[in-house]
Order: structure tokens, then sequence, then C-alpha cells
């Protein structure tokens, strides 16, 4: 009969420490981020002679997945660089902050050229990568980073500690934001180095006036 009591008392303390578990890395999800609100009224009409064109019409599988962020997603065209994809996710650790490569591997691409780049003018290290060999007709030319809390972060076994540190610790309602910006490159044949230094000055000059460490804030 002891031994009873004792397996039925493991039992409830299992139970309860699977529940404190299951409640500590399945969190409800926070509440909508409005921390990019400043932001996004910083986004300018023209950066570099690129004017902006158009905004992105996110599809309802990405709304859904990302239910708690903040997404903006201008879309510039310039002179030199063609058609240049802007996005911006602002949120906490938990709903904003992932491994961007795992994305596009993900979605059937393959990285090259993976490296860190100081943006021209500034301080301020972003990385790029090529995706190359995906479904599209060309290839595409990634740059971004992530603020986190005031702290520009780009490696990726940094954003994995970070995304490490933000399920065991719980870093709930830290702000965070991914910028990140794309155009297209040519497939099978070199790059112009034109459109490659327009799209880095367009990526530093946005990048200067969004201001964006100043500027992200959390929820409170």
């Amino acid at each position: 009969m002891q031994d009873l009591r004792r397996a039925s008392a493991l039992l409830v303390i299992t139970a309860l420490v699977a529940a404190g578990v299951n409640a500590t890395w399945n969190p409800p999800p926070p509440p909508k981020f409005q921390g990019l609100s400043a932001i996004k009224q910083r986004i300018p009409s023209e950066v570099n002679g690129a004017t902006r064109s158009d905004d992105t019409d996110f599809a309802p599988e990405v709304k859904a997945a990302l239910s708690a962020a903040d997404l903006i997603g201008p879309v510039f065209s310039s002179p030199d660089a063609g058609r240049i994809d802007v996005l911006l996710i602002g949120g906490t650790d938990r709903s904003a902050l992932h491994d961007p490569r795992a994305c596009m591997i993900g979605a059937g691409w393959r990285l090259e050229n993976d490296h860190t780049e100081t943006l021209p003018g500034t301080n301020v290290q972003a990385r790029l990568c090529k995706m190359v060999g995906g479904t599209a007709d060309t290839d595409f030319e990634v740059l971004y980073l992530y603020v986190v809390d005031k702290t520009i972060i780009q490696q990726v076994t940094q954003i994995r500690m970070q995304m490490l540190a933000s399920a065991l610790i719980g870093k709930k309602g830290t702000p965070v934001c991914f910028f990140r910006l794309q155009r297209a490159v040519p497939r099978n044949r070199p790059d112009d180095p034109k459109a490659a230094a327009a799209f880095r000055d367009f990526a530093a000059t946005l990048w200067n006036r969004l201001e964006i460490p100043a500027h992200l804030v959390d929820n409170g």
C-alpha cells in the first residue's frame, strides 16, 4: 500500500512538472506588438533616388504565423538596383526572432556567399547572402540584421543563442526588429557592380533614416 501511495504521489508530481514545462515551452500568444509605430512613420517615400512604389501584401499564412508581430513591407523601385523589397518584423523574442537561413532553405533555396559587410558610411555590420536555385526566374541577394533590445545582431550563432536564451529564460516583452532587404540578381551570370553598390547604399541610407535602435520600444 505504501508503495502504491509513493507511486501515486510520483505520478502527480510528474504530471505537475510536465504541466509546468508545457506552460513554459508553450506559453499563450503575446499581445499584438506595437513597438514599430515610430519606425513605421519614419519610412520615407524616396531613398537615394529609389521611390516607394508599393507595399507587400502578406499571405494569410504569414500573418497567421506572425499574428503577434508587426509586419511592414514597403517596396522601392531603384533606377540602379531595380526592385528592392524591404521587410520589417517587430515583436518579442518568441514571435519575431528566428534564423532567416532556415526559412530560406526551407523554401527551397540554396545559400551562397554568406558573409557580413559593413553598411557604407556606418559602423553597422549586416549579413548578406545569395539565394539561388529556387523556382523563380532569378536569384536574389538578401541583406539582413536583427536589433534585439538596442543590440545589433547579424551572426547566425548569435541569433541562435538569443533564441535559446528566449526559450530557456523567457524574456517576455524584449523588443526585437528584423530588418531585411532583398533584390533580384541575374541567374548564371555576373551581377552588375553598380546595382550591388546601389543596393548597399540604399540599405545604409534607409537604416540611418529609420533609427531602429532608438525607436524600437516594447509594448509598454
